[in-house]
């Protein structure tokens, strides 16, 4: 039976008999490797590994559960989140992951960092008002700012590559919808604007589409959507749902999760021509 996840941060984390097989979601393609976070030896951890699924290499090993790890513009450190001391907070590090950092210092829980292009500040949402609101701070942890302050969920930011533009999520229209803003917290613009659920979306590194995954359909699956025109296309259509896309460098390829084989395996997609291939290969968690 597939997994039912949940628009929080845990419902990247099985909360059923499912969590014996092991699942696999891509947070990053940089140069010709792609960022990942997989509980295949039975804790998320953070790996990296290149888009033919070779090379892979475990950055991270606390047995605590790591995830969304981004690299800096200049690929020396990464961001993430991590349940290393607890609850979920922001940590940074570098790319070999030596010189671990925590930056925030919270009760409730921070989730989702990613950098700015210059690497100054971090952007992250955090359930600290008791509700999901995105916040901006600088890279060492230092002044903290609310960017959404809204009664709804908003949440799992994703910065522009011009650094002019922060992409999120949100359920103020009852749904969730993508959505983007200034780095400041102004000019809200709803991107998709449809019935269904559309989450997790990322940015080209040219800024110029974005890809997400929508139930639109009824089931989940991965779209693109052009942010000059506003054309969307669907790239997946499969059973098992797709989720939590990232575009390669080039735009030419995604990199998603797919569960059509149980386990959360990561597919490298063209999208132009359909022509995919599986990178990961996970396996049932013995408990």
């Amino acid at each position: 039976m597939f997994l039912r996840f949940f628009s929080f941060a845990f419902y990247l984390i099985p909360l059923s008999i499912s969590a014996q097989l092991s699942s696999s979601q891509p947070s990053q393609w940089k140069g010709d490797k792609i960022l990942y976070h997989s509980n295949e030896t039975g804790s998320y951890e953070i790996y990296e590994i290149d888009r033919e699924g070779n090379d892979k290499r475990q950055i991270t090993n606390t047995g605590k559960g790591n995830f969304w790890a981004r690299w800096s513009h200049d690929g020396t450190k990464l961001a993430f989140y991590s349940y290393k001391d607890g609850n979920a907070e922001i940590y940074t590090m570098n790319a070999d992951g030596t010189d671990l950092k925590r930056l925030t210092h919270h009760e409730a829980s921070d989730y989702y960092a990613d950098w700015s292009p210059d690497g100054s500040k971090i952007v992250f949402y955090s359930k600290r008002d008791e509700h999901s609101e995105v916040y901006v701070m600088n890279a060492d942890g230092s002044d903290l700012t609310n960017l959404t302050n809204n009664p709804a969920s908003d949440q799992d930011p994703r910065w522009s590559p011009d650094g002019e533009r922060i992409l999120f999520q949100t359920n103020r229209d009852g749904n969730w919808e993508i959505y983007s803003m200034k780095p400041d917290g102004s000019d809200l613009r709803n991107l998709t604007n449809d019935a269904g659920n559309d989450e997790i979306a990322t940015w080209s590194e040219d800024g110029r589409y974005i890809t997400f995954y929508s139930n639109r359909t009824g089931r989940n699956e991965i779209y693109i959507l052009n942010l000059s025109g506003g054309d969307l296309r669907q790239v997946t259509n499969s059973e098992g749902n797709n989720l939590l896309s990232v575009f390669s460098p080039d735009a030419q390829e995604l990199a998603y999760t797919s569960y059509q084989t149980g386990n959360g395996e990561i597919i490298v997609i063209d999208p132009n021509t359909g022509e995919s291939r599986q990178i990961t290969k996970g396996k049932k968690i013995e408990k």
